[in-house]
């Protein structure tokens, strides 16, 4: 029997505003290249494979930018992982109660987002699945990761 699964593509505009602009101005658009080249210098190496520069708490868990990668000039692909240890599954067989998944001490049950930006439609879009990471959690990452320092927030 083959298994079909039915994925949600969300498609938003990059946009930024000025930590002190009203509502009432209209957002600028941003060039997520300036983002996603930030974001790049903080990819572990094969010298240092730590994610620690790309790891913030999301609530009471955690929640990274996994990697990066270039498909085609102007075509990006982003792969965010929410870091969770509450809310896991089971494991169980036909003749077996299910039991809890046991995770060691820092480890994790990654749930992903994937997302494609094109910097010529200025367009990120993301599929993500129900436990993994919000769009609103994606805005808030990518704004702490570009630590407000030119004022603006992504929106």
């Amino acid at each position: 029997m083959a298994y079909r699964k039915k994925i949600i593509c969300e498609y938003y505009a990059v946009a930024c505003r000025k930590n002190d602009q009203s509502d009432d101005n209209p957002d600028a658009f941003f060039d997520f290249r300036r983002w996603i080249k930030k974001a790049n210098q903080f990819l572990p190496s094969e010298e240092e494979n730590t994610y620690d520069d790309l790891t913030y708490t999301y609530y009471q868990e955690e929640a990274r930018l996994d990697n990066i990668w270039l498909l085609e000039e102007g075509v990006y692909a982003l792969k965010f992982a929410r870091l969770r240890q509450t809310n896991l599954p089971h494991t169980a067989t036909e003749k077996n109660e299910g039991e809890p998944i046991s995770l060691e001490d820092n480890e994790y049950i990654g749930e992903e987002v994937v997302g494609i930006y094109n910097a010529q439609e200025n367009i990120l879009m993301l599929q993500r699945n129900k436990h993994s990471l919000s769009p609103t959690g994606i805005e808030q990452y990518l704004n702490l990761l570009w630590g407000n320092k030119e004022g603006k927030k992504f929106i």
